[in-house]
């Protein structure tokens, strides 16, 4: 049986302010589905009347940029004051429009700006490995020792990274210059990696996220994307039902965990005094 899509979002999504005022609006009274008062949590099944104020809602064209970011500009979802922001530099849109995976603000190169929620998550979503590519500037010649380290996963705080594709574009004595491709998300994966072998990291260049190319693009501009490169992105995003992601308990991250090691050792050592106490 179809789910359908929550009341609030679908509002939302169609430029009547963030969720939590789409609430309000219900909360209000103000919105109806089929001719019914709406509460918090209905869903909303394809062909169904939605009205606010009496008004038909309408679903908003969907729209799709590519943006070349420069280095200094935020992509949160609450931008700080006196920060430069990304979506100042994209045309001011009915619908809220999404960053298709962020960018940190010493970051730079393609991002994806979209109202396509199913396709953003399709992207985002690690468990669709939708593959991104970067260029990186590494103080330091890296050996080929620790590319293969890199290539094979390395050991971060919170566990074991995918293996990344790694290719030398230039290497000195001074820098090397690769591209990287990557499938899953997490925040400053790519200086982390290279941290954690003692290299450090100049600079960080996403050049494309699935067959969307940054090519072509000045620093700081914007272009829709073309019908074709919609269609090769969705291809992209959609041919792969998706992995399972497990994620691996770990007492040391996750106090609500019991380490069963630390707690065998504890009642080790009780008997081994009490013993002697006997």
């Amino acid at each position: 049986m179809e789910k359908g899509e929550k009341i609030a979002k679908l509002l939302a999504s169609c430029g009547h302010g963030s969720r939590r005022s789409c609430e309000e609006l219900i909360d209000m009274l103000r919105v109806t589905i089929n001719g019914k008062v709406a509460e918090r949590g209905d869903r909303v099944l394809p062909g169904d009347d939605v009205r606010l104020d009496n008004s038909k809602l309408r679903p908003p064209d969907l729209v799709y940029y590519k943006l070349n970011k420069p280095k200094g500009y935020l992509c949160n979802d609450t931008p700080q004051k006196k920060t430069q922001h990304v979506n100042d530099l994209i045309p001011k849109s009915k619908t809220r429009l999404y960053a298709v995976g962020r960018l940190d603000k010493d970051f730079e190169g393609l991002l994806l700006f979209t109202n396509d929620g199913e396709l953003c998550n399709r992207i985002t979503h690690p468990r669709y490995q939708c593959p991104k590519k970067y260029e990186v500037k590494i103080n330091g010649r890296v050996t080929d020792v620790d590319l293969a380290k890199i290539a094979k996963g390395i050991f971060l705080s919170e566990g074991k990274t995918a293996p990344i594709d790694i290719k030398i574009k230039k290497k000195s004595g001074e820098r090397t210059i690769a591209v990287l491709e990557i499938r899953e998300n997490r925040r400053r994966l790519i200086p982390r990696v290279f941290a954690h072998l003692d290299y450090h990291v100049e600079k960080v260049k996403r050049i494309s996220v699935g067959p969307i190319k940054l090519s072509g693009l000045p620093v700081g501009e914007f272009r829709k994307l073309t019908p074709e490169e919609i269609e090769t992105l969705k291809k992209e995003a959609f041919k792969t039902p998706g992995k399972t992601v497990i994620k691996k308990k770990n007492s040391r991250f996750n106090p609500n965990i019991k380490d069963t090691k630390k707690n065998n050792k504890t009642k080790q050592t009780y008997k081994k005094y009490s013993k002697k106490r006997n």
